[in-house]
């Protein structure tokens, strides 16, 4: 899900872009007094994500991931957090089922489906994931370009310069579209 040891990242191969933001930062919701509930610390964080607060979850989960405390794996927090719709915890579920990381068996099929409730739900970098695993025949099925452009497509019409960037390459190499290098070149 590159660099220090609170940041995930990857490159795609020869194309050099850096992609896996995580999940996005600013998602702790801030209880009624305006404080963030972070600064309260991780059992009331477990409290909160156990009885449905989404953006504790993923606050769970990034703390988990940081090394700051082990009791429980970083995609229980995620998972709780994707349950409840949070797109960013779907993303980073799926990229740690993906990848394998904290001690978690690689399971690509939730990874997929992972991703799949994360760009449904607004995470872009999800949709990215997505499309990779579907160009790379990772779910054990032919590629369906046509799918795997759509949602790097997506991405890039959100502002996700590796989804513009998958876009060219699909398009200059006429998976998923029509051979168009022209175009291909504008988004690189």
């Amino acid at each position: 899900m590159i660099g220090a040891k609170n940041t995930r990242g990857w490159f795609l191969g020869a194309c050099g872009a850096w992609l896996m933001l995580g999940a996005l930062s600013g998602c702790s919701v801030a209880p009624p007094d305006n404080v963030p509930r972070a600064r309260y610390g991780s059992p009331s964080l477990k409290v909160w994500c156990e009885s449905g607060d989404s953006a504790s979850c993923v606050e769970l989960g990034q703390r988990h991931e940081r090394g700051e405390f082990t009791e429980q794996t970083a995609v229980r927090w995620y998972a709780l957090g994707c349950r409840d719709n949070h797109a960013a915890a779907c993303n980073s579920m799926g990229w740690i089922l993906w990848q394998g990381e904290h001690d978690t068996p690689v399971d690509e099929g939730s990874a997929a489906l992972a991703f799949e409730r994360g760009c449904d739900g607004g995470s872009l970098v999800a949709c990215v994931n997505l499309g990779i695993m579907i160009e790379q025949e990772i779910l054990g099925s032919p590629p369906d370009m046509t799918r795997a452009l759509v949602l790097h497509q997506k991405a890039c019409d959100g502002g996700v310069p590796v989804g513009c960037h998958n876009v060219g390459v699909l398009i200059a190499e006429g998976r998923g579209a029509t051979a168009d290098p022209a175009t291909a070149r504008g988004l690189f």
